[in-house]
Formats: structure tokens, sequence, C-alpha cells
């Protein structure tokens, strides 16, 4: 704490508790310093709370946002499902397209058949087109399907997680 003499004007670096007899060296003058406030320190304790709890909020925020569908650096283009040859039987094709600037590994597709409900009636494993896609390549897939359940409504083609 910095101390100056009010009578001669002399400065001192001290540690000294406030509202104690202080005398100066030079000059012999005894004074009292006032006491030190402790605004600031409140005033900066305050505002690291208030900052802590804003971080807090922001990162539960983010961790049980749910998340949108995740724009990856793999993306499953142009899905048909056409009837096959086959009595029953379906094909369901479309592309698998490298939208990044690094080449990926493609990994298992996997085909789901919804009903009405939104309930997954039907699901297959998929094997991919290529096992990597070079930066923008893309590659066609084929798939088929023996038969598709009676109340089926929508079909996707999903990365297997």
């Amino acid at each position: 704490m910095k101390l100056t003499c009010p009578f001669c004007k002399t400065d001192y670096a001290a540690k000294v508790p406030g509202g104690r007899r202080t005398e100066c060296c030079l000059c012999g003058c005894a004074w009292m310093p006032p006491r030190r406030s402790n605004v600031l320190l409140i005033w900066a304790a305050s505002a690291a709370m208030v900052l802590a709890a804003i971080i807090f909020a922001v990162a539960a925020a983010i961790k049980y946002t749910p998340a949108a569908a995740p724009k990856g650096p793999l993306a499953i283009e142009k899905v048909k499902v056409q009837p096959a040859a086959g009595e029953g039987a379906w094909v369901v094709s479309g592309r698998i397209a490298n939208l990044s600037g690094r080449i990926f590994g493609v990994p298992d597709l996997m085909l789901i058949v919804r009903n009405d409900n939104g309930d997954v009636v039907f699901s297959q494993r998929m094997l991919p087109p290529m096992p990597i896609l070079d930066i923008g390549e893309s590659a066609a897939f084929s798939h088929p399907v023996p038969e598709l359940p009676d109340d089926a409504r929508r079909v996707t083609v999903e990365f297997r997680k």
C-alpha cells in the first residue's frame, strides 16, 4: 500500500492496516491512513460470479440442446426406392458424396423403413459402395430389398452409428 505523509509529502510503500496510527520518519508527523475499501474486491468477486454463472449457463445450454442434423463431411443424396424385377422386391439406390476438403472413409449404411407413426418397422445394414471417398468424389449405391412390410411409408438411408 502506498502511503504519503500529509505534511512533507514523503511517499512510503508499507503494509499498514487502515485505522492504525502512522508516523513519518522524515518529519515526525503522525496521521491515520485511510481504511482500505473492500468495494473493489466485492465488485470483482461479484463480477467473477456473474461471469461464471453465464459461462455455466451457456455450457449447459450447448450440452443439452438437441443437435440438428449433422452437416458432416459425407452426405447421402438422391435416395430412390424402385420396384425390382421380382414380385414384391425393391431396389434402394442413391449416392454418397464427400463434401469436405479431405479424404474420408465411408461407414456402413443403414436402410431404415418407418410406418405412419415414425416407428421403425424394418432395418437392414448395407455395405458402402466404396471404402474411401476422395475430395469431392461421390459413389452410387444400390441395394436390393426382398420385400418391404405392408405398413412401410418412409424409407431412409443413414450412416451406421
